[in-house]
């Protein structure tokens, strides 16, 4: 159906499955769900499609393989002033997180000296010593996983992974390769790497190394700067050194996806947007960069619907955003620029071609030339009306399944 509509291909994002279909469910990786993969593949094959597929199910990468280290990180810094010699200070975490690790305890001394009193850690206390006559006590702990995969499929949830973390994903794959046993490349085209939602993602493992290394200085020894988030010229400075080393843990974890797709033989889309990055420099590194759009744009055609029971008015997509992605693949040589299209364009049962085609020729205006129309859900004949559904959650819904709001009553 597809192929005869002029279609030139899919995109395969597993996602929950449909309630009352339990006992169809395929169990994400198994060697079920990737002989269909396969065969989907092949059946496109014949007919002249591609079949691309995310790395993970739902959003964003992440399963139920990757272990709470691996997870997304986070840091806080704690603040103990007046601290005396001989204090005892209790270092036990109150927060709930699998991980919550203390990695530095710095003593910000009355003289002006700094001491690292790290090694003075023992069963989450710390005993001030006798040189510490009075001091301020700045403790950095890194804690996590801060979030789940969002719409995982059976067989997948789990946490998120770290974005800042290249030995994070370098564990991850091993799943994927274990699966597919090297023949990746023969039933996907491309692996695919959506926008950056890997909300509280602020630390990892590997970001003091990675500071030290790049910025020639010791984060660690600057907690009361890096705390201080700006309010002098030499925490602005430690600030903007910190922000600069995430930029780079990011771009090293794209790079290792792109490496990774590489050794496989598939190509590599990418959606920098949301990264705390340079996002021309991360586009860049993609085969395919990708945008996004995540809404409805205002467009001056008469009679153009915008009516605001069924769009958000607040959010109107910048086309400016798009062009990040089409001036990366333009200068770094790229020929396709891709677009997750239409995304929650209007509420279901809402949208007409008439929306669509002004979508389409913005972005082709702005440099797009490889467009994906995301997303739908497949819906058997067999199945009830209104068939199956994706992304609708309203909770008076007396079919007993998820449907659109405008179809249920109070």
């Amino acid at each position: 159906m597809m192929e005869s509509a002029g279609i030139g291909g899919a995109h395969i994002v597993p996602i929950y499955g449909v309630k009352g279909e339990e006992d169809k469910f395929l169990k994400y990786l198994s060697p079920e769900w990737v002989n269909m993969v396969k065969y989907t593949s092949q059946k496109a094959g014949e007919l002249g499609m591609e079949i691309d597929m995310t790395l993970g199910t739902g959003w964003c990468y992440g399963g139920s393989w990757v272990e709470n280290k691996n997870g997304i990180m986070s840091a806080r810094i704690d603040k103990m002033e007046n601290c005396n010699s001989n204090m005892t200070i209790d270092l036990t975490s109150t927060a709930n997180y699998p991980v919550d690790t203390v990695l530095y305890v710095l003593a910000d001394c009355e003289d002006g000296k700094r001491v690292d009193m790290t090694s003075s850690v023992s069963a989450q206390e710390i005993i001030i010593p006798d040189t510490i006559t009075q001091a301020t006590i700045y403790v950095l702990r890194m804690f996590g996983p801060m979030a789940r995969v969002k719409r995982a499929a059976p067989g997948a949830e789990g946490p998120m992974l770290n974005p800042l973390s290249v030995s994070s994903f370098e564990a991850y794959v091993k799943p994927y390769e274990d699966a597919f046993q090297d023949s990746l490349g023969n039933s996907i085209s491309s692996i695919y790497h959506d926008s950056y939602e890997y909300y509280g993602a602020k630390w990892s493992v590997e970001l003091l190394d990675k500071f030290e290394s790049n910025r020639g200085y010791k984060l660690q020894e600057f907690l009361p700067e890096l705390q201080d988030k700006g309010k002098t010229d030499l925490s602005r400075r430690v600030f903007a050194d910190y922000r600069q080393t995430v930029f780079e843990l990011h771009r090293d974890y794209i790079q290792a996806v792109k490496n990774w797709a590489d050794k496989n033989n598939v190509t590599f889309r990418d959606q920098a947007h949301g990264s705390p990055t340079n996002w021309l420099d991360v586009y860049a590194i993609a085969d395919i960069p990708e945008t996004e759009s995540f809404g409805s744009s205002p467009f001056k055609i008469p009679k153009f619907d915008r009516d605001s029971n069924y769009i958000s008015i607040q959010n109107v997509p910048n086309s400016d955003v798009y062009k990040f992605a089409s001036s990366a693949a333009h200068v770094s040589g790229k020929p396709l620029v891709s677009s997750e299209t239409h995304t929650w364009l209007r509420e279901h049962f809402r949208v007409a071609l008439s929306h669509c085609k002004p979508k389409l020729d913005k972005f082709f205006v702005s440099g797009i030339n490889h467009v994906y129309y995301v997303g739908t859900a497949y819906s058997p004949k067999e199945a009830s009306w209104p068939g199956w559904l994706f992304l609708c959650f309203h909770k008076f819904c007396p079919l007993q399944q998820p449907v659109c709001s405008f179809l249920c009553t109070k």
